[in-house]
């Protein structure tokens, strides 16, 4: 059986205030986020128990497979962002800056880091109903890219690794925020911990 536990936050939960406060980041991690971890349970053991089950008719067992493949996609993916997410927020002013190879990144895939900051806004801000804004770096391109990843797991570029990750599902910030993803995104980079970002993207550069 399955059993994938939601790892704790890093933090306490008020530690991101005033950017998100306590309230938020108690309801998206205990509600929210929990609940990936035991879907992807719930279809990992559902996906065991297709492969046991001598009764179930093929035609039957081949949707179910279909069906619990793209479950573990969404869930397993949901549960992974939401820790990166977590990860890569601080208390507010004392997340660093970008390291010297991360600032070179920036300025020549985006130009300057006001430019990288607009660009990554704005595809936060423009992604339609749920996903994430997701700064990778691709070992295979050789550069990064911003992507709208829509839901979890939607929009993903193969073999990209994840530097900096975004929530902009509503419960992310609508009982603070209301209706207002702009404000919410914009208060956010004060809260982004370039620390473990910087780790990131030196960890990726290794591995590529």
């Amino acid at each position: 059986m399955a059993n994938y536990r939601m790892p704790p936050l890093p933090y306490p939960p008020a530690t991101l205030e005033p950017v998100i406060d306590a309230k938020t980041v108690e309801v998206h991690h205990n509600g929210h986020e929990a609940s990936y971890y035991e879907g992807l349970d719930e279809a990992l053991d559902s996906l065991s128990r297709a492969r046991d089950g001598e009764k179930i008719p093929d035609k039957t067992r081949r949707r179910m497979r279909l069906s619990l493949a793209q479950s573990v996609a969404f869930n397993g993916a949901g549960a992974l962002l939401h820790k990166m997410y977590w990860e890569n927020l601080c208390k507010p002013g004392q997340g660093g800056m970008p390291s010297q190879a991360l600032h070179q990144l920036i300025v020549r895939d985006y130009g300057s880091p006001q430019a990288f900051t607009e660009e990554f806004s704005d595809v936060a801000n423009a992604i339609r109903g749920s996903g994430w804004a997701v700064l990778v770096w691709s070992p295979d391109f050789g550069r990064s890219f911003i992507l709208a990843v829509e839901n979890h797991q939607n929009g993903w570029i193969p073999n990209s690794v994840p530097l900096l990750v975004v929530d902009v599902w509503e419960h992310a910030y609508y009982l603070q925020y209301l209706n207002k993803r702009a404000d919410y995104v914009k208060a956010l980079w004060g809260a982004i911990n370039w620390n473990v970002v910087n780790a990131r993207y030196a960890y990726a550069r290794r591995e590529g």
